[in-house]
């Protein structure tokens, strides 16, 4: 029964997040950017205690979403490089 239970739960959570997914999708780029600058932080606080956990979760997605745009990966390094360097000081 327990599980059964679990089973509604996950599938009650991923019509929320489709339902969000649709409602970014149908954001303007502005709202889009506007959005990500508030969620990222987000991410910051849940990862902030286990980095190693975000890189091996998030880095992975992140590089295949890049390659599957056609970023080229080495001056993608080299640019958020240069980036830190700048925002560094």
């Amino acid at each position: 029964m327990e599980e059964a239970v679990d089973q509604d739960q996950n599938c009650e959570r991923r019509n929320d997040m489709k339902n969000l997914l649709d409602q970014f999708k149908a954001l303007t780029q502005e709202e889009k950017l506007a959005f990500m600058k508030e969620a990222m932080p987000l991410l910051a606080d849940k990862f902030g205690n286990e980095p190693q956990k975000m890189m091996a979760q998030i880095m992975p997605v992140c590089m295949n979403i890049m390659k599957s745009k056609g970023f080229e990966m080495d001056k993608m390094q080299t640019m958020m490089q240069g980036m830190m360097k700048g925002m560094m000081g």
